[in-house]
């Protein structure tokens, strides 16, 4: 039976599931990227930004039978269309553009279902001051670093891509670390999706 592969940028964002008896997982390896384990599902920490993401895809074709590929981690609202009520809330991403010049594609993927839906831009760097978030929010309404680049790797190698995102922040007043290791925490309650 072929293992679904889930990409996450960072350990903080989903170490709470990954080192909880309840989900079985275990460290296979951790070169070229830490890879974890259950009897379903592989998880792989791709690092951050999307030179890491797209080389984390290539690099588990390479060594996974898989047909298709989560990328689960945190966005910040890059419109003005998401509030302190939305962090935390969960997003299956329908479409994905880059801000980043020479990455003109869109990407329209389906939903996982059961989540709230968002389109998603992707961007080289943070999005920390209002005005990245305004230029983000042209692209997308939640604002990350590698779902372009998972697109773009997902595309090249014929397999199929779903993207979950969970909002952390939504103004260059939050504190996004914090935030992020609140979702973590969340992430359990996907139970599904992890077994």
């Amino acid at each position: 039976m072929k293992k679904g592969v889930i990409f996450a940028a960072a350990i903080s964002e989903v170490g709470g599931v990954l080192n909880s008896p309840k989900f079985g997982y275990r460290r296979v390896s951790e070169k070229p990227f830490e890879v974890w384990e259950n009897p379903t599902k592989v998880a792989v920490i791709t690092g951050i930004g999307l030179a890491n993401a797209a080389t984390a895809l290539a690099w588990a074709a390479g060594e996974y039978d898989f047909d298709f590929a989560v990328n689960i981690g945190a966005a910040g609202a890059a419109s003005g269309k998401f509030g302190a009520a939305d962090v935390g809330a969960y997003f299956d991403i329908t479409r994905i553009a880059c801000v980043e010049p020479y990455c003109e594609t869109v990407y329209e993927l389906d939903a996982l279902g059961g989540a709230r839906t968002a389109t998603l831009a992707t961007s080289s760097r943070p999005a920390s001051t209002a005005a990245q978030r305004a230029r983000a929010a042209g692209f997308g309404e939640l604002v990350d670093m590698e779902g372009w680049a998972l697109a773009r790797a997902a595309e090249a190698f014929s397999k199929k891509l779903f993207v979950r995102k969970i909002l952390t922040d939504f103004s260059p007043e939050c504190d996004i670390k914090a935030g992020i290791l609140s979702v973590c925490a969340a992430l359990g309650e996907l139970e599904n999706f992890w077994i």
